[in-house]
């Protein structure tokens, strides 16, 4: 059961890195970072992490 798991997580992963790598190069509309984007790594985190993150991270902006 775990090596069909192993090559499961595999194949996501590698259709992600294909989608984002099509995403990131298309001729209209890619997507790439701005001067003024922020970077919000959401690796092992839980949303509530996340967003209480990008919370924070808005009222220290907005001075909210």
């Amino acid at each position: 059961m775990r090596a069909r798991s192993a090559d499961f997580e595999a194949a996501v992963l590698d259709d992600m890195k294909f989608r984002d790598k099509q995403d990131s190069e298309r001729k209209y509309g890619a997507l790439t970072m701005t001067s003024d984007s922020i970077l919000v790594d959401s690796t092992n985190k839980s949303v509530a992490k996340v967003a209480s993150e990008i919370l924070d991270y808005c009222k220290n902006i907005y001075l909210i």
